[in-house]
């Protein structure tokens, strides 16, 4: 929540963030996922919405709750989330 208010610091950890979630290594696909819940906005969310789409269906159970639970966050923590989560 700290790095929202600084966008070109946001805009680069959100980029490792992304490349982390696309990885082949799962624990820092779940990790990159978790983190990602708590500094992304509105405009990121539409960006990364499909990787989180296909974490849920992901063959690895830490990722797959990692992503759930990431949706359910970001559905409570915004109406505007909410939409793009459904």
């Amino acid at each position: 929540k700290e790095l929202t208010s600084r966008a070109d610091s946001t805009i680069m950890v959100i980029a490792s963030l992304t490349k982390d979630m696309t990885g082949k290594v799962d624990v820092y696909r779940a990790n990159a996922i978790r983190v990602l819940t708590g500094i992304v906005d509105s405009a990121v969310l539409a960006q990364t919405e499909r990787y989180l789409k296909a974490a849920l269906v992901d063959k690895d159970g830490a990722v797959a709750s990692a992503a759930l639970l990431a949706g359910y966050h970001l559905a409570a923590a915004s109406p505007a989330h909410a939409d793009v989560v459904k």
